[in-house]
C-alpha cells in the first residue's frame, strides 16, 4: 500500500488531533491529581505514581505533537519504537474482561497501522528521514 501526499497529509492531521486531545483529558487528569495532592497527603502511594505517569505522558504526547506539527525528522524513529514498544505491551498484557479485550485488539490494530505507516519510504520522504528505519 502506497501513501500519496495528499493521504500522508490527512493521517498525520489525524493523528496531530488525536495528540492534542489527549493532551487536553491528560491535562485535566494531572491537574486533578495535583490538586487532590495539594488537599492532603495521600492514603496510597500509588497517586504519587499515577501523577508521574501523568506528566510524563503528558510530556511524551506534547513532544509527539509538536514533532508531528513541524515534520521534525525524529518523528518518524520515535513513532517507530513507541508503537513497536506499545504493540509489545499490549500483547502481554492480561485483559479481565471482553470491553479490555476488545479495546486491547482495537489498540494493536492502530499500534500497527502506526508503525506500517511510518515505516513507509513515502511518509519518511514527507518527514525528510533518510538511512534506515531508526537511523538518519
Amino acid at each position: 500500500m502506497k501513501f500519496s501526499e495528499k493521504n500522508i497529509r490527512i493521517v498525520v492531521n489525524v493523528l496531530k488531533w488525536f495528540y492534542l486531545v489527549f493532551i487536553i483529558l491528560t491535562s485535566i487528569t494531572t491537574i486533578a491529581f495535583i490538586l487532590l495532592l495539594l488537599n492532603g497527603p495521600p492514603k496510597n502511594v500509588s497517586h504519587y505514581y499515577s501523577l508521574i505517569t501523568g506528566i510524563l505522558l503528558l510530556l511524551t504526547c506534547i513532544a509527539l505533537y509538536f514533532g508531528l506539527k513541524k515534520r521534525c525528522q525524529w518523528i518518524v524513529p520515535v513513532m517507530v519504537i513507541l508503537t513497536s514498544l506499545n504493540i509489545v505491551i499490549l500483547i502481554f498484557s492480561s485483559p479481565k474482561d471482553l470491553p479490555h479485550v476488545i479495546a486491547t485488539i482495537i489498540g494493536m490494530c492502530i499500534a500497527g497501522f502506526e508503525f506500517y505507516f511510518f515505516t513507509t519510504k513515502e511518509v519518511r520522504k514527507y518527514f525528510k528521514t533518510k538511512g534506515f528505519y531508526l537511523f538518519g
